[in-house]
């Protein structure tokens, strides 16, 4: 193969290895940030953590929860997974269950049960047939077809729950989070403290400003270098 072919073909191929995968694309076309295969240069050299960059305040759920309370949370958050933590303790992290899930969960009615009886569970085969009927109908229809006294009971949350969720430290590295995103394509990452309560979540976009976030961290500590620099050199003029 003559050397001109070689070099097309080396051409074409590191043109290729640089495309989006079908993956990438398909997040683009839903609206997804697209993140590059590595971090931005500017966040890893600004040494960003993960608090620095999560939305403070997540939404947790207990592992009981009365109907009216889950109704309000699957209202106010669009969140693709909830925290379970235990709510009558410390507050740490007991798990996490899908959105779809719990929507799954409260179109049951047969599962909401009054304080002092016990409440219904469903097996993997029942819950896998109440995500398809469920499956993109919105929480406002779903309410529509409750009783008014099915609001004030209660239901389990804790036998549907994933156990040990993905989660990143508020200390761990923006990069870590980032190569977690991308290894594992997931949509949100759950931030922790020492005690494993949450305290934040990082959603796709947010790390898609990282090298905003990087560039802009980069010249805050130009300008502390320089002022500090300054006002070294004014000190030894005076001297």
């Amino acid at each position: 193969m003559s050397r001109p072919h070689i070099i097309h073909f080396i051409s074409v191929g590191n043109w290729v290895s640089k495309r989006p995968g079908i993956y990438d694309i398909l997040l683009q076309l839903r609206g997804i940030p697209f993140l590059e295969e590595s971090c931005p240069t500017g966040a890893r050299h600004a040494n960003i953590r993960a608090r620095n960059v999560m939305s403070a305040g997540v939404t947790t759920i207990g592992t009981t929860m009365i109907v009216k309370d889950l109704i309000g949370v699957l209202t106010r958050h669009r969140y693709s997974d909830f925290p379970v933590v235990d709510s009558g303790g410390d507050g740490a992290l007991l798990g996490s269950i899908s959105r779809v899930d719990l929507l799954a969960l409260v179109s049951k009615r047969e599962l909401f049960f009054a304080k002092g009886e016990d409440g219904g569970l469903l097996t993997y085969d029942e819950l896998d047939e109440a995500r398809t009927k469920s499956k993109g109908m919105p929480i406002e229809d779903i309410k529509k077809d409750l009783a008014a006294d099915d609001e004030e009971k209660f239901i389990y949350l804790s036998p549907y729950m994933q156990i040990a969720p993905i989660t990143i430290h508020g200390h761990g590295s923006a990069e870590r989070a980032y190569e977690i995103f991308r290894s594992l394509g997931i949509r949100q990452l759950l931030v922790v403290d020492k005690h494993s309560r949450p305290i934040g979540i990082i959603m796709r976009h947010e790390l898609a400003r990282l090298e905003e976030i990087g560039e802009d961290h980069h010249h805050t500590e130009k300008k502390q270098r320089e002022t500090m620099l300054s006002r070294r050199s004014s000190v030894r003029h005076f001297a």
